[in-house]
C-alpha cells in the first residue's frame, strides 16, 4: 500500500480524538515521524513474533491500550472496528493491538478481543510485549499512572507503520 493510502486512512477514517489530553501526556504527532520502529517481540494467542513479521507482510496500524481501562480503551477499539468495516481499503493492512500494561496477560487480551468480538478477525492481532518501555518511548506515548484512580491517564492512540517499519503516521 503506498504510503500516501495508509496516511488518507488514518487521518480521515480513524481520527480518534477521544482521550482527555493533560499537559503531561500531549504528544507531538510529528514526533519520531519517519523513524524505524523498533522490531521488539511480540507474543500472541498464536505464538511469539518480532514486529517486523507483521509490518513486513503489509502496512500496520498499532494501537496501545490496557485491559483494565474503564475509560478510552474498549470505546476507541469498538470506534476503529466500525469505522474499518464502512472503510474500501479494510484488507490492505493489519491492527495490532498491544498493551502498554506490565501487568497484562495473554489471557487478559485474548478475553479483552473476545468482549469486543475481534479475536477470529484474522485482520486483528492482540498480543503483549515485555518491551513496554522500548516501545512506548520508540513511538512516543507517555501514558501516565494515576494512582487515585488506579489507572492509566492516556489518550487514543494510533500509529502508521509501513512496510519498510517506518511510523508514517501518529494520530
Amino acid at each position: 500500500m503506498p504510503k500516501s493510502i495508509l496516511i488518507i486512512l488514518l487521518t480521515s477514517v480513524f481520527n480518534l480524538n477521544l482521550g482527555a489530553q493533560t499537559e503531561k501526556n500531549i504528544f507531538s504527532e510529528e514526533q519520531h515521524l519517519f523513524t524505524k520502529i523498533e522490531n521488539i517481540n511480540i507474543e500472541t494467542k498464536s505464538g511469539n513474533y518480532p514486529l517486523s513479521k507483521f509490518y513486513s507482510q503489509r502496512p500496520i496500524i498499532l494501537t496501545l491500550i490496557f485491559t483494565r481501562c474503564t475509560g478510552i480503551c474498549s470505546p476507541s477499539i469498538l470506534l476503529l472496528s466500525e469505522n474499518l468495516m464502512k472503510s474500501e481499503l479494510k484488507k490492505d493492512f493489519k491492527l495490532v493491538v498491544l498493551s502498554f500494561d506490565p501487568m497484562d496477560s495473554l489471557k487478559n487480551m485474548n478475553y479483552f478481543s473476545d468482549k469486543l468480538n475481534l479475536s477470529e478477525n484474522e485482520q486483528w492481532i492482540f498480543g503483549i510485549t515485555k518491551d513496554i518501555p522500548t516501545l512506548l518511548k520508540n513511538v512516543g506515548f507517555s501514558p501516565t499512572w494515576d494512582s487515585t484512580q488506579q489507572q492509566f491517564d492516556h489518550d487514543a492512540f494510533l500509529v502508521g507503520i509501513n512496510q519498510n517499519g517506518l511510523i508514517v503516521k501518529k494520530s
